[in-house]
């Protein structure tokens, strides 16, 4: 979700949908359509694509330290018992 932030309108969504997601939601998945809806605020989407967010680096390094943690935990494991015996 992209906000333009410093907006007064957008300032009036955060805290009413923050309101809402403290009293009645506990999940601002669910509670963010219904007070979209109940705001009547504009929603606009951006044109993505799957590729898009594939190539987004955020994503490959997050798939890269998977990668590395898979790699490097059964050496981990093995130093642990040792350096626990």
């Amino acid at each position: 979700m992209v906000q333009k932030m410093g907006d007064p309108a957008t300032d009036r969504f955060n805290e009413a949908w923050f309101d809402h997601f403290q009293t009645f939601s506990q999940r601002d998945q669910i509670s963010l359509p219904f007070m979209l809806w109940h705001l009547d605020y504009p929603v606009r989407l951006m044109p993505a694509s799957l590729f898009d967010l594939v190539q987004w680096p955020v994503f490959k390094k997050f798939r890269r330290q998977q990668f590395q943690s898979a790699q490097w935990a059964p050496a981990a494991k093995a130093e642990r018992r040792a350096l626990a015996a």
